[in-house]
């Protein structure tokens, strides 16, 4: 049976009718179903194409689900078990989860609940083989790292040059897994190459052979001074079949790399046939050029131990241009470290930025709401001022009246002021300008409050440690991210009289800034942060607690890896606590994290007082 038409979805459930059921559900939502009415049947069928789903009912006659459910997993670790029980039977379904199944639905099952469960069942199944396999490459990783640290080591133990050559390539074969591999170190007159080190079949045919430059896949990668790449020697034009005529020996597929030293090629080293069949890749190329350089150094290293050897004289100039080479090396590494340095704060800075970003909505409405009230209160004062600016216009025309004596224009004046007065109501136009006034006042001092808030927060630092108030650091990130935190929990402040710490004022408010958004993200629906400040033992200490859904037992030593998330893809990166743990721990601090599913998160960090 072909991957295509193999079953998807295995059911076991001894009623005939059920099984009909469930299979044609399933089959119209596109999956591949098998259903069997025996446990014999279906653990024989599972064990020969394991399923990522299989549907199992609770009781099975006289045989009870809870106990065959381990026969499944014990087959495919990976497989979601989705337990089909009655309403009567719901604690035994939950006592089959506890078991290891994924899910339980109850009879009478609704078509449309069925195919959701299973649906969640192959997504947890493919989740856990992409877990796997991601496990499996990081393995491999590791002991390509591990042969990689065995060629470095090999590099730096010996100053013989033919000793040295053939631990570097039996490493190198066995870190690219491939058939056969050479090494050809370049001769003085450097137009011809010659075969210092061959190893896999036949290899002793090669060794000592020459190849002129231009001559082969060698000899173009030693004229090109360029890596080469050939999945498929016989589609290339310039692989030269006379050595696999000569040796017996057939090549598929390799990789060739120049060994340069400054700017001049010393050999070249190739690496043929992958053991599994298949061709090399541009990842294989890659590994080979990360340590290629090390092996030229090493091999001119060799060179000129010996040539040290043979001439006493050249010692001293020999000495001297190796140790211009070294101090370059070290200023290099001295940048690098400044460039690193430099690198780390730009992090820090760009992941403050990027919650700033995602934030900016929420500041956005904290800022408007003030200012929408502003804007009323101006247009009712505008009103107001139209009013008394008319009242002030005919008292002025009144006065003037009064100064003529013009009896009839002040009895007519007298009554439009009257009139006037009742219409704008004097006494609630005073009475309403002081509260519109007032109200004003308070708005733009809370968008100055927000605004100074927000400037201090994305501020860079100054590079130098400052003593800083944590308490005001606290308050500063709660003003900037109010608007997200407000409609999901309450935040409960218990700051304690607390010392200075010494340290980066903008650096501290990213860490509380990712540790309170991510409390406030782990909250389902509504409920509450707990912020205490404390002095202890030298120490300040930042208690932020949530009752939100807690932090699995399993993801809790990888929760600071950089880059590792239990988020849906676009809504985090990864980085918000690896960038929080490198801030404390570079404030010579610590991070401390307790959590319980589904009862919330504590992370509590600690910085030294100084005192």
């Amino acid at each position: 049976m072909d991957q295509m038409s193999a079953p998807n979805i295995l059911i076991l459930d001894d009623d005939l009718f059920a099984r009909v059921v469930y299979s044609e559900i399933l089959s119209k939502a596109g999956y591949r179903v098998s259903a069997f009415g025996t446990v014999a049947e279906a653990i024989e069928a599972f064990r020969g194409n394991p399923t990522g789903v299989v549907l199992l009912d609770l009781f099975l006659g006289d045989e009870n689900g809870i106990k065959i459910l381990p026969q499944f997993l014990e087959i495919s670790p990976d497989t979601s078990v989705l337990i089909i029980t009655a309403h009567a039977s719901l604690d035994t379904a939950v006592e089959a989860i506890h078991s290891g199944a994924y899910d339980y639905v109850v009879k009478p099952i609704q078509p449309e609940d069925l195919v959701n469960a299973v649906r969640r069942g192959r997504e947890k199944h493919d989740l856990r083989a992409e877990n796997r396999r991601l496990v499996g490459e990081l393995i491999g990783q590791v002991h390509q790292l591990e042969l990689i640290g065995r060629i470095s080591t090999t590099i730096t133990s010996t100053l013989e040059l033919d000793p040295l050559l053939n631990l570097v390539m039996e490493h190198t074969q066995n870190l690219l897994q491939a058939e056969a591999s050479s090494l050809m170190i370049m001769d003085e007159s450097g137009l011809e190459l010659r075969i210092a080190v061959a190893l896999g079949p036949k290899a002793e045919k090669l060794e000592h052979q020459t190849i002129k430059l231009g001559q082969g896949i060698a000899g173009w990668v030693a004229a090109e001074r360029k890596p080469l790449f050939v999945p498929d020697t016989s589609r290339d034009s310039r692989f030269d079949k006379n050595f696999d005529r000569d040796s017996g020996f057939q090549t598929r597929s390799l990789l060739a790399a120049p060994l340069l030293v400054r700017g001049k090629v010393v050999g070249v080293i190739e690496v043929i046939n992958r053991k599994d069949g298949r061709a090399f890749s541009d990842l294989d190329l890659g590994l080979l050029l990360s340590f290629s350089p090390h092996i030229a150094v090493a091999i001119e290293n060799a060179r000129i131990t010996d040539d040290l050897k043979k001439s006493h004289e050249k010692l001293e100039s020999r000495v001297n241009e190796r140790t211009r080479e070294l101090s370059q090396a070290l200023g290099d590494v001295e940048k690098s470290n400044v460039q690193l340095k430099h690198a780390q704060a730009q992090l820090i800075q760009s992941e403050k930025l990027a919650g700033l970003g995602q934030l900016a909505a929420g500041v956005a409405h904290e800022i408007n709401n003030p200012i929408g009230y502003i804007q009323s209160n101006l247009n009712s004062l505008q009103e107001y001022f139209q009013d008394l600016l008319g009242l002030i216009s005919r008292q002025t025309e009144f006065l003037s009246a009064w100064k003529r004596k013009d009896r009839e224009k002040i009895s007519e004046l007298a009554r439009e002021l009257d009139e006037l007065g009742r219409k704008t109501n004097l006494d609630g136009l005073v009475s309403d300008l002081g509260r519109l006034v007032d109200e004003t006042r308070q708005g733009t001092e809370r968008v100055s409050k927000i605004v100074k808030n927000l400037k201090a927060f994305a501020r860079a630092d100054s590079g130098k440690p400052e003593p800083v108030n944590l308490n005001e650091r606290l308050e500063e990130t709660l003003t900037v991210i109010n608007n997200e935190l407000k409609y999901k929990a309450e935040v409960v402040r218990e700051f304690g009289d607390i010392p200075r710490v010494m340290g980066m004022p903008g650096e501290l408010n990213q860490v509380f800034l990712n540790l309170l958004v991510n409390a406030a993200q782990a909250i389902p629906k509504r409920g509450e942060i707990r912020i205490r400040t404390f002095a202890q033992d030298g120490h300040v200490g930042v208690e932020i607690k949530d009752n939100g859904a807690g932090i699995p037992e399993e993801n809790l030593p990888r929760i600071f890896d950089p880059f590792f998330t239990t988020k849906a893809p676009g809504k985090g990166t990864g980085l918000g606590l690896s960038v929080a743990y490198g801030i404390v721990e570079k404030h010579k601090g610590r991070i401390e994290v307790d959590s319980k599913v589904g009862q919330g998160t504590r992370f509590t960090v600690f910085l030294p007082t100084g005192e």
